[in-house]
């Protein structure tokens, strides 16, 4: 298994969430692989420091009011001003452009799919559906 794999998965890996055989292959990887062996061990630290954090209790239907005021506001919010309705896709595209001649920044997993598995009862998971 190449490291960008196991860094995809590492997340699911360290919460069980593998196939066994997916799982054998990781532990392999990282027994041979120091990189993504330290990779494994911050996300580790992360997973039991919010392990640590305190629970709180939210009314039913918090979340899905949350994202439905979200969404609200998104469609009622500022319009765009007439500098940037005309030249916000133009400054987009030359972001894009010079963005292709910067350096590869290394492999990281997109911190939406690390935490996917946020319960439906937690502000998280608002917040996720928001951004995605």
């Amino acid at each position: 298994m190449k490291c960008s794999e196991v860094l995809e998965r590492i997340s699911a890996y360290l919460d069980d969430e593998t196939e066994p055989a997916v799982s054998g292959e990781i532990s392999r990887h990282l027994d041979g692989c120091s990189t993504c062996r330290t990779e494994f061990e911050r996300f580790s630290e992360v997973d039991e420091a919010v392990r640590g954090l305190p629970r709180y209790e939210v009314p039913a239907g918090f979340a899905a009011r949350v994202v439905s005021t979200a969404r609200e506001s998104a469609l009622t919010g500022p319009k765009p001003g007439l500098t940037e309705w005309a030249f916000g896709p133009l400054f987009a595209t030359i972001e894009e452009f010079i963005r292709l001649f910067r350096p590869e920044a290394p492999h990281h997993t997109n911190a939406l799919q690390e935490f996917g598995d946020v319960p439906s009862s937690f502000m998280g998971h608002a917040y996720f559906r928001i951004l995605n």
